[in-house]
């Protein structure tokens, strides 16, 4: 079970939406990736510790849009961000 909640908010704001939506060239939704296994945007912790924060290795940018110019980028895990591995599903 999570104890802590690190969040990136800017990562979830309207206009990246449609890019967490997003699919690949056989259907496959790539959005799961770009959210949720990325340390820095979004991870639950068990044991939270404050030195062990996650950060990004460099800013993230965004187009004037406030979509990712680079949505693929910063993927460093191959989890999920849940730590007993639950799977949260949202439908908007």
């Amino acid at each position: 079970m999570a104890s802590a909640l690190t969040l990136h908010m800017t990562d979830f704001n309207g206009a990246l939406l449609n890019q967490y939506q997003e699919s690949d060239d056989q259907g496959v939704t790539i959005g799961d990736r770009r959210l949720c296994k990325v340390s820095a945007r979004m991870t639950f912790h068990r044991d939270f510790v404050f030195s062990n924060w996650p950060v990004f290795p460099k800013q993230p940018k965004f187009n004037a849009s406030g979509a990712f110019v680079e949505p693929d980028a910063f993927v460093d895990r191959n989890e999920r961000g849940y730590p007993d591995g639950v799977c949260i599903i949202y439908i908007l």
